[in-house]
This record gives C-alpha cells, structure tokens and sequence, in this order.
C-alpha cells in the first residue's frame, strides 16, 4: 500500500515531469513575469542534482521530511531517488511511472499519461503559453509566484527561485493546504545523461501493482 506523502511526493514528481513538456496550444499574451520565467525555463533541457524535501500541513505540522538525488529530462523523463528516511525511487521512462518502495520491497506502475490528464499543474513549463494558461505569474526579490487560475489545479500556488539558470528552491501548496518545500544542492543544468537511467526493471522478487504500457 502506498502511503499518503508517497502519493504527495509522486504528484510532485509527476508535476515536474509534466513541466518539461512543450505546449503547442495559443494562449493569452504571457506578462513580463511570465515571459523571464520563461526565457529561464528555455536555457534548461536537464537538470540533475540533490534534494532536500519537506512535506507539511498548513498548520506546520512535519509529515515527511527526506533527501536524495534527482535527474529530469525532456520530454517527461524523471528519477527521483529518496534516500532516507525511506528508500524509495520514483522513475518515469516517458510512458510509465514506477514507484518502487525498497523496504516493502513492492513496485507499483501506472500510464504516465493517465497522471499527466489529471494532473493540471504545468510547474516549470518551457512554454510562456502554458504557464500563463494555468497560472498567474509574478516576480518579486528573486522569486517567481505562481497562482493557479482554476481550483481544480493540484497545486493551488507555487514559488520559485532560480540563482540564474539553476533551480534552487520550490515550495508548493496542494488543493488539500499541504505545503512541499525543495531545496536543490548540487545541481548540474543540461548535463548529459545516461538514456538507460530512465529505464527501470522490477527487481526479482518484488510484488508488481499494474501493468507498464
């Protein structure tokens, strides 16, 4: 079974998948907050680094609190490695999403694109028109907010800080108040990555949920 901040963490990961994909839909003229976001997300093709993620209510309240490595690339291919306190991996090959949970020693898979269709929030889109069809945008003293146009959005708001092209620190508010905060360490921007490190195979002897498409 997986638990609640895994489904937490697989929603934020699934967004930041979802943010690497390019829009060909018109829609309403970008503002300049929009538009520098924009011409940041442009320069970034990969990204790959360490994390440091802590998942809260609205109130304070520590759900979950991890660290580990990470990897994106485009289009739509992620690995998100928790060390501890958990040891999990989360892997997207582009079609599928596996989260495999080394302590219960259990993989489950899903279709990427059926989490894609329900997950609305575009984080860091490469396109000044997706960013401004879902969210609202502004900048201010380093940070780029984003508020999401419509309550159905996963993530309701979203701040982002860059130190030029390199992703420092993300905080994220969910539709239930839950509050994600990401801090990046040492982070490589458009380094070149293995292809198989997108691919995943189920260990031997580890219970499957799903089916991989």
């Amino acid at each position: 079974m997986i638990s609640f901040c895994q489904k937490i963490t697989g929603l934020l990961l699934v967004g930041l998948s979802l943010c690497m994909l390019n829009s060909n839909i018109a829609y309403a003229q970008p503002n300049d907050a929009s538009q520098q976001l924009v011409q940041v997300l442009q320069s970034i093709h990969a990204i790959q680094g360490t994390f440091r993620q802590t998942i809260a209510t609205s109130r304070g309240k520590i759900l979950q609190s991890s660290i580990g490595t990470m990897a994106i690339q485009k289009p739509n291919k992620f690995v998100w490695n928790l060390q501890s306190p958990t040891q999990q991996l989360i892997v997207s090959d582009g079609r599928n999403l596996w989260v495999y949970n080394k302590n219960l020693k259990q993989v489950s898979v899903q279709s990427l694109k059926r989490n894609l269709s329900s997950t609305p929030a575009l984080l860091l889109s490469a396109s000044p028109q997706t960013i401004t069809h879902y969210f609202s945008v502004a900048y201010d003293n380093g940070w780029y907010y984003l508020t999401a146009k419509s309550s159905s959005s996963i993530f309701q708001q979203v701040r982002i800080q860059f130190s030029g092209n390199r992703l420092k620190q993300m905080s994220l508010v969910d539709n239930l108040g839950h509050v994600s905060t990401l801090q990046f360490g040492e982070l490589r921007v458009n380094p070149p990555l293995r292809a198989n490190l997108f691919h995943f195979i189920p260990p031997a002897g580890v219970d499957v949920v799903g089916k991989a498409q």
